[in-house]
């Protein structure tokens, strides 16, 4: 399976301008650590960036933002657009070159999943002049933005459904925007809720959230001009809510529908990228590839997936299955996705538990965990909070808490979160705290998102399983891109391995590890010594 892409050029911010989440307009300064504007916080970005040169690259790799928790600019403990940009350094000095920005239009809830209005942004988060200015700074800094779009509803409260009960009421049976949804004559039960005293709707995830019938010719030219909206404004593409649940059950009308939408929106914008959100963990997965070319990989995440598998099961006695079901994966979507297909690993997002609860709030495999997702291939996706190792599981607004910039609530951009959230815990130091940590998760999660740039055949490159010396703790994989390669050697083990090849091939030189206990990879000869939990990377 290969990768292809427009090379893009990426800036390392020359120095921080502000780590602190303010806003622009205030003139106030503050450091997201609560401890004033020279911080140790701005000080390690500045240092670390200070003098940076353009470099290019070809890979992608991904922060999730949930901008309702993500940092506040005007005092009222909600995340805004403003307080995700006085934070775009912190993004790209963590090695994320792209951003999804959860829904960020108008919606009478907090998650926003059910959309008012696809061409506005919610007053809670802003204006649409702010979202211009967030584009500028992303495009100064080398970083993508995808938005979510929500294709599989509305909200209730959008004009179009409200229009649509006003005919109904009217007996206006045949309206345009009666047809944009599902109305039919029947007692409301299971999914179907009561729209009028003779219809009911169909809405599959809420009374609040009518499905919208994609396969009407009249409503995709309307959500074709929201695409054609949004990508002129700048933004690289789009993350595809629920896509098998277009019309539920029947992948064949759902890969349709993701063929219009592909080809709508790369008539727009040639090199728009799409990634479908299609929670399955079955083989069926991989067959929606025939519609869209880049789908989030469910098999590998959360608590049940490959990656938490291989760590849990046995003591990380596990590296070669796991090394075995990333190659049925790029089997899967070359066989039915061909070259331009880019698979799109991803370990946790918003509606799982975060990792430190299920990985027991053990560093060293949260960090191995992340080590394995970001050195698969394709466009690798990370929650943010999980570079912290934060907590939440259970309701869903535990698993949207506020980022934990500092260690007081009360600190200058934090917010307070979901309303509805429980207390929570975390585990794990702040982003003030961990900065300066070289040991710390975040200090990991960086190094592996970092290794994707520089060595592009970690993210582009089309894998081989190589023998190693019999020991199924180990495993290796060779990776090749163009005319560059890598080998990956996994130990993810609580114990140290001596690993040699097999059949006396050489891997090449150690060139750089992953450790979780920060213990170095050692090379003598062809053996390498291998801590527990590492992962080496020779050229």
């Amino acid at each position: 399976m290969r990768f292809t892409r427009v090379a893009l050029a990426v800036f390392m911010c020359a120095a921080l301008l502000t780590a602190s989440c303010q806003s622009s307009s205030s003139g106030s300064s503050g450091s997201s650590g609560g401890s004033g504007a020279s911080s140790s916080w701005e000080a390690a970005i500045s240092k670390e960036t200070k003098g940076a040169k353009k470099v290019e690259t070809e890979t992608r790799t991904w922060y999730e933002a949930f901008v309702y928790s993500f940092c506040d600019s005007n005092g009222d403990r909600i995340g805004d657009l403003e307080g995700l940009r006085s934070q775009l350094e912190y993004i790209r000095w963590m090695g994320f070159n792209g951003i999804w920005l959860m829904p960020i239009h108008p919606s009478p809830s907090y998650h926003k999943y059910d959309v008012k209005d696809y061409y506005e942004i919610d007053p809670d988060y802003g204006t649409l002049e702010d979202f211009d200015r967030l584009m500028e700074k992303c495009e100064q800094l080398g970083i993508s933005v995808i938005l979510d779009l929500v294709l599989n509803h509305s909200s209730s409260e959008h004009p179009w459904f409200k229009g649509a009960i006003e005919d109904l009421k009217n007996g206006n049976t045949d309206s345009e925007l009666v047809s944009y949804y599902f109305f039919e004559k029947r007692a409301p039960g299971g999914t179907w809720h009561e729209a009028t005293g003779e219809w009911c709707y169909e809405g599959q995830f809420s009374p609040y959230m009518p499905d919208l019938n994609l396969e009407n010719e009249l409503l995709r030219k309307e959500l074709e001009k929201v695409m054609q909206f949004w990508l002129e404004k700048g933004v690289k593409g789009f993350r595809l809510d629920a896509i098998k649940e277009f019309v539920s059950g029947n992948a064949t009308k759902n890969i349709e529908i993701l063929s219009w939408i592909s080809s709508a929106a790369k008539s727009i914008r040639p090199d728009v990228y799409l990634v479908g959100e299609n929670w399955d963990t079955t083989d069926t997965l991989y067959t929606y590839y025939k519609g869209i070319d880049s789908q989030f990989e469910y098999p590998f995440g959360t608590s049940s997936g490959h990656i938490a598998k291989a760590l849990l099961q046995n003591n990380g006695q596990n590296a070669e299955s796991f090394l075995g079901a990333m190659m049925h994966t790029q089997e899967k979507v070359g066989e039915y996705g061909g070259s331009g297909a880019s698979d799109a690993p991803f370990f946790i997002n918003h509606d799982n538990s975060r990792a430190a609860g299920f990985l027991r709030r053990d560093p060293d495999l949260i960090k191995t965990a992340w080590g394995m997702n970001l050195m698969m291939s394709g466009d690798a996706f990370v929650y943010y909070g999980e570079e912290l190792g934060m907590s939440g599981s259970g309701k869903d607004e535990n698993k949207r808490l506020a980022m934990q910039w500092s260690s007081d609530p009360d600190a200058v951009g934090m917010t307070s979160g979901p309303k509805d959230r429980e207390t929570v815990e975390h585990g794990f130091p702040s982003a003030s705290e961990q900065i300066g940590d070289e040991t710390s998760i975040m200090r990991y999660v960086r190094n592996a998102a970092l290794m994707r740039e520089k060595y592009p055949a970690i993210a582009l490159g089309t894998g081989e399983i190589l023998p190693t010396s019999g020991d199924p703790v180990i495993g290796a994989l060779r990776k090749t891109y163009g005319d560059s390669s890598v080998v990956l050697v996994y130990n993810l083990s609580a114990e140290s391995h001596e690993v040699t090849p097999s059949g006396g091939e050489s891997w090449g030189k150690l060139s750089d590890w992953l450790s979780a206990t920060g213990v170095k990879a050692t090379q003598s000869g062809d053996t390498l010594t291998l801590p527990p939990r590492t992962i080496a990377i020779l050229k």
